[in-house]
Parts: structure tokens; C-alpha cells; sequence
């Protein structure tokens, strides 16, 4: 019903219920799904299986603050809506439905591969081939050392 309205689909607690996810992610019945209390491996190789298969969902993250030890907003949501479009909660699921999101818990990111945003296909062939990658990672808040970027 929510898309039928308008309406944004995120899975929530990513990758569970597994069953349920499944039929959702395959069916086209979502948008996103969600990456609560950070952002860890088991909840990625989920996600890529899909994204591999053809089916795609959107990271979003959310914080899920089940306790005082998890900090609001933690896990963030950012939605590239460009500088062609006036920043409204529409461009915004609009941007979520594209994909064109990334989920932070803490720089703010800009990326692409082979110039293109998340969210765009890229055709590889079986035998594989290079791609050029390219971003932009800046914190004003913590110090950064290093990157971890799963595209």
C-alpha cells in the first residue's frame, strides 16, 4: 500500500527476517534496506548477493536505538538529489528510489565509478575488466585515518 501511495519501502533490521526479505526484494515490492547499528559484513554479503542477481535496493541506514550505548543517529541516510532539482522530501525519495544513497556513521562521502553515482548499473563482462574510481571523504568531527568504501 505504501508505494501504491507514493511512498518510500525500506526493509528494516536488514538481512532478517531472511524469508520475508526475499520475497520482498524480489518481487520489486522495496526501495531500500536498511543497515541498523552500524554497518557490518554478514548484513553487506546479503546485500551484494541481490545486487549481483540484478535486484536493486537501496542503503539506507538507520540507527535503531535500542539502548542508551547507541548514540542518535549513528547510522545515517544521505541522498545525492543534485543540483537540478530543488531539495524536497520528494527529490529526496525520489533519490532513495534511484538508489543514489550512502550510509555514513560519521564522513560524508562523494563517489563514483567510472563517473557514475551509486545507485547506476555497470556492465561487466564474465572475463572482467578495470574500473576507475573516484571520491571525496571529509569529517569535520573525527579525525580519519583511513576508509573502508563498499560500493
Amino acid at each position: 500500500q505504501c508505494k501504491k501511495q507514493g511512498g518510500v519501502v525500506i526493509l528494516p533490521h536488514f538481512p532478517n527476517p531472511r524469508l520475508e526479505n526475499a520475497a520482498s526484494i524480489v518481487s520489486g515490492d522495496i526501495d531500500g534496506i536498511e543497515f541498523c547499528r552500524g554497518i557490518n559484513p554478514y548484513s553487506l554479503l546479503d546485500w551484494y548477493r541481490y545486487l549481483n542477481c540484478g535486484y536493486m535496493a537501496a542503503a539506507v541506514g538507520g540507527t535503531d536505538k535500542m539502548s542508551a550505548d547507541v548514540a542518535i543517529g549513528m547510522v545515517r541516510t544521505y541522498a545525492h538529489i543534485g543540483t537540478e532539482m530543488e531539495f524536497t522530501y520528494q527529490a529526496w525519495m525520489d533519490s532513495i528510489r534511484k538508489a543514489n544513497t550512502f550510509v555514513t556513521c560519521g564522513p560524508l562521502m562523494e563517489f563514483l565509478v567510472e563517473g557514475k553515482p551509486p545507485g547506476s548499473r555497470i556492465k561487466i563482462s564474465s572475463s572482467g575488466r578495470t574500473v576507475n574510481v573516484s571520491w571525496k571523504v571529509a569529517s569535520i568531527i573525527m579525525p580519519m585515518t583511513k576508509t573502508r568504501t563498499y560500493y
